[in-house]
C-alpha cells in the first residue's frame, strides 16, 4: 500500500519493510460502520428491504473499492494503471458488486422520476 509520512500518529509500521503505512484495515472498519448507520437510517424510513439490499452492496462495493487502494498488496496483482493508480481485479469486482447494488435501486429511481414527472 502507499506509505504514510512517518510522523503522523496514526501511522503504522510494516514487518516487510522500513516505510510506514496508513491504517487500512481502521480505515476499513471506519468506512463498513459508515455503512451500517447509512443502512440503519434508509431501513428506519420503511424502505422495501430489497432497495436496503441495493444500497448495502452499492456502498459496500465502494467502500471496498477505496480501501484497495490503501492495502499493501503485492506489486503483481496489479492489473493496469489509470490516473496514476494501481487497478487490481478486487477493484472490478468492487465496481461488479456497486453495479449490481445501482441494479437494485434503479427500479426505484426510475419509477420516482416517471411519477415525479406524471405529476
Amino acid at each position: 500500500g502507499p506509505t504514510c509520512p512517518g510522523h503522523l500518529w496514526y501511522a503504522v509500521p510494516s514487518a516487510d519493510d522500513q516505510f510506514m503505512h496508513y491504517p487500512a484495515q481502521l480505515l476499513d472498519s471506519a468506512m463498513n460502520f459508515a455503512v451500517l448507520g447509512t443502512l440503519l437510517l434508509i431501513e428506519r424510513k420503511g424502505v422495501r428491504s430489497l432497495v436496503v439490499t441495493g444500497y448495502a452492496l452499492f456502498f459496500h462495493g465502494l467502500a471496498r473499492f477505496l480501501y484497495e487502494f490503501l492495502r499493501a498488496g503485492v506489486s503483481s496483482s496489479v492489473m493496469f494503471h489509470l490516473g496514476g493508480l494501481p487497478f487490481t481485479e478486487a477493484h472490478l469486482v468492487a465496481l461488479a458488486i456497486m453495479a449490481i447494488g445501482a441494479g437494485l435501486l434503479l427500479p426505484g429511481f426510475v419509477r420516482r422520476a416517471s411519477t415525479v414527472r406524471a405529476a
